[in-house]
């Protein structure tokens, strides 16, 4: 059987094309059917400074520190109650991991979570503005993490 060499990378897609040039060569792409259009950071911060203001007014030391247990009842009754308001259950179903960290009262009471978390929005706004590409903001957003997480020991 032949050696068959193969290499894996991200390219752009001018380069992508280049390489589909060449004998003995086979370029793969995605095409998605359907897409997802980002939210703008300003409607995720907003939307978030919801789900906070909520979680930190409806959360009592007796509960757990989690407003997403569903075998807790009043947790469940906040859980309805926050999900009424249209925007916060669209914002659920787009990021859903995102919402389960804002509705985790010990995640949103630590410093660390809140400043990771501007420094991402602040990210989406630079790349929002055209001021960086979504291939450096990938770095950016990863390195600011790391920043934020350090700064707070």
């Amino acid at each position: 059987m032949e050696n068959i060499r193969s290499h894996v990378s991200m390219l752009n897609e001018e380069r992508m094309r280049a390489l589909a040039q060449r004998p003995n060569t086979s370029v793969y792409t995605v095409q998605h059917t359907s897409t997802h259009t980002p939210w703008k950071a300003e409607r995720v911060r907003r939307v978030a400074h919801k789900i906070v203001e909520f979680v930190q007014s409806s959360h009592s030391p007796q509960s757990s520190t989690t407003c997403d247990l569903r075998n807790d009842e009043h947790i469940r009754q906040n859980d309805e109650q926050l999900l009424a308001d249209t925007e916060v259950a669209e914002f659920k179903f787009a990021h859903p991991n995102l919402f389960s960290m804002l509705v985790n009262h010990h995640m949103i009471s630590d410093a660390r979570f809140h400043e990771a978390f501007e420094t991402l929005l602040r990210v989406r706004e630079d790349v929002e503005s055209g001021r960086i590409s979504e291939l450096e903001a990938d770095s950016r957003a990863t390195a600011s993490l790391m920043c934020a997480l350090a700064a707070h020991k």
